[in-house]
């Protein structure tokens, strides 16, 4: 069974990026699409340069994105998912380039200390 997920927005969790940068993280919140329901999901990213950052968050989202998807579509409902489930991201080739540009803002911001490097807050498709 295929599932096609679209990913709606994501967000740099703001409340306390100083902190997080600190703990060596930044937090996104990511908003998803799932047969006609949103839900949305939280990731953190551990500091690096960008180009790793954007490999590990593109690596996990599947795997997260189906943990979700499960838990709120089966364990909710008390259901077993079938064996042959997989998620499939299909915006992800838009998802990678606007995302890679948030991250290279992030190392930016980690490099030089500067707020006003991180121009982009929230990314909409």
């Amino acid at each position: 069974m295929k599932v096609l997920i679209k990913i709606n927005s994501i967000e740099r969790l703001q409340e306390s990026i100083d902190d997080d940068i600190k703990e060596g993280y930044v937090h996104f919140l990511i908003g998803c699409d799932v047969e006609g329901k949103s839900f949305p999901l939280k990731k953190r990213l551990r500091l690096d340069k960008s180009e790793k950052m954007l490999m590990k968050f593109l690596s996990k989202l599947p795997v997260l994105l189906e943990e979700q998807y499960k838990e709120i579509r089966y364990y909710v409902a008390d259901k077993r998912p079938p064996e042959d489930l997989s998620i499939e991201v299909v915006n992800i080739l838009v998802v990678e380039e606007k995302m890679y540009l948030m991250l290279e803002e992030v190392e930016s911001f980690v490099r030089t200390g500067r707020h006003d490097v991180l121009v982009t807050e929230k990314i909409s498709f």
